[in-house]
């Protein structure tokens, strides 16, 4: 099993795909231990897992509108007796695990938005964000639809997104109209 070196951090562009490949391989191979402390499951090399108790669960279903892929155990008795089943389960059927598809791709997500650089983008972006959002509710109608229409009400975003776009771009440069606050040139009606 490999594991996944936090201490540093590399840059990789998107567009480099077996290098992004290969970040994410190494994250969810360092990531198992975790997702099996989590889960108290043991993945094995078959479609099935491995309970507390050392009992297998097999594919049972896949939930298509969920996008998830459930196992449950075959024989109903083995969780009855089993000494484990106050800490495992309270179902009648036994136990049964529901996965994403994607496990390896939700595991890596997780584990990247609980690193340090996550959190610390995370903390920069709150305020940026925040900002932006409440100045566009305040000051370009942001929080009412003007038109009826999904595709009307995305254009009318897109415009409230490049006014401000422009608003920052005409600070930046310095640019001021004769005595006018620049806020209220841009302001919609």
């Amino acid at each position: 099993m490999s594991t996944v070196d936090t201490t540093r951090t590399e840059a990789i562009s998107l567009a480099d795909e077996p290098a992004v490949k290969k970040v994410l391989i190494d994250s969810v191979l360092g990531l198992w231990d975790v997702v099996n402390n989590l889960t108290r499951l043991k993945p094995s090399e078959q479609d099935r897992y491995r309970c507390p108790a050392g009992n297998y669960l097999y594919y049972h279903n896949f939930k298509k509108e969920d996008q998830l892929i459930a196992y449950q155990i075959e024989d109903v008795a083995l969780c009855a007796g089993c000494a484990l089943r106050s800490q495992c389960t309270q179902s009648k059927t036994g136990r049964t695990v529901t996965r994403p598809i994607f496990t390896e791709l939700v595991e890596a997500g997780r584990a990247q938005a609980r690193s340090q650089a996550a959190r610390r983008d995370w903390k920069r972006r709150k305020h940026i964000m925040e900002g932006s959002f409440a100045d566009a509710s305040n000051n370009h109608g942001f929080k009412r639809a003007r038109w009826r229409g999904l595709w009307r009400q995305q254009i009318q975003d897109w415009i409230i997104a490049a006014v401000q776009n422009l608003r920052i771009l005409l600070k930046m440069s310095g640019w001021r109209r004769s005595g006018v606050p620049l806020g209220t040139l841009f302001v919609m009606h």
